[in-house]
């Protein structure tokens, strides 16, 4: 049986979906987040594990690969 290490996505590549005027309660809402992972979204480098960035693509209707592009890109361990 096959394991894969679970795989981290920059969240910087999802705030890009959304105009720079766009609040972070609306990004918030439109993504099934809370405000405060948002906000730090917007202030660090944080990285979204697969599972949850799966749930957010989906949320803006979207595969997450047409957020990030390395989505298949999964490392058997």
């Amino acid at each position: 049986m096959r394991h894969f290490k679970t795989k981290q996505f920059p969240a910087k590549e999802i705030m890009k979906m959304f105009s720079p005027e766009t609040s972070t309660q609306q990004i918030a809402e439109a993504v099934g987040a809370d405000w405060h992972t948002v906000m730090k979204w917007k202030a660090d480098d944080v990285h979204i594990n697969q599972w949850y960035a799966d749930k957010y693509a989906v949320r803006l209707g979207l595969h997450p690969s047409a957020i990030w592009d390395d989505w298949f890109a999964l490392e058997a361990v």
